[in-house]
């Protein structure tokens, strides 16, 4: 950005450049090339990329790399680790606070 007349010539991550605007991009993005869902590069912690959409990670995955691929899982007890996060043999998820019953 240019103190002279405000214009950008480049943005931060979470936000792209629109003309001399930085605008920011669709919630899940971190590097996009427009607000909409379907041009991102790079996802925020919480989501995977999938082709160029960013997918929000399903519950056990905290961080992932796919639909059934995790990074970490949520914390609770009698779990198993990443990448699959299953609930640990006779234990089954009690679907509220990550915790395996």
């Amino acid at each position: 950005m240019t103190e002279a007349d405000n214009d950008c010539t480049s943005c931060v991550d979470d936000f792209y450049l629109s003309g001399t605007d930085c605008l920011p991009c669709h919630p899940g993005c971190n590097v996009c090339g427009d607000a909409t869902d379907s041009n991102c590069t790079e996802c925020n912690d919480g989501y995977y990329l999938d082709g160029t959409t960013c997918v929000i990670c399903k519950h056990p995955c905290v961080n992932c790399l796919s639909d059934t691929r995790c990074l970490s899982c949520v914390t609770g007890t009698n779990r198993g680790l990443a990448p699959d996060c299953h609930c640990n043999d006779t234990f089954y998820d009690n679907g509220t606070d990550g915790d395996c019953v």
